[in-house]
């Protein structure tokens, strides 16, 4: 069974999002649905499929969250083993990508960001990465 959502398929999309629409809410919502379609591949060929290497978005800040996402969902099946391309190629801005919510909700959403966005400057609170079938999943 083909799976509709990739990391190379959302970076695509967020692409032409980015240049038309520019509705960071909006993409978020969609990478929790890729998030969570992901993290449900059962079989391991189609799980790797869905984390090739994409294209830029264009946008070094979303290239970064898409790293991060991928990180993420990689190691909840492969603890302790990461893809050539989750590695940044440089050291990330000073200052963070928030993509979500109002400057004032930055501090609370600091604190629940996993681990790969932490350490790519990104804040991204993980209630923005689960759906209501996530609840009971695990988080890194």
């Amino acid at each position: 069974m083909e799976r509709h959502y990739s990391y190379p398929k959302f970076a695509d999309w967020l692409r032409n999002e980015i240049q038309t629409e520019n509705d960071p809410s909006f993409a978020v919502q969609v990478l929790k649905r890729v998030v969570s379609d992901i993290r449900d591949i059962p079989e391991d060929e189609e799980f790797l499929l869905a984390h090739s290497a994409p294209q830029s978005t264009g946008d070094t800040d979303w290239d970064r969250l898409i790293r991060a996402a991928a990180e993420m969902t990689y190691s909840d099946r492969f603890a302790g083993s990461k893809l050539e391309w989750f590695e940044e190629q440089e050291e990330p801005p000073l200052q963070w990508f928030y993509p979500t919510s109002r400057r004032s909700r930055f501090a609370f959403n600091l604190e629940r960001t996993p681990a790969p966005f932490l350490d790519r400057k990104v804040c991204l609170g993980e209630g923005n990465l689960r759906t209501a079938k996530d609840h009971d999943r695990p988080w890194n």
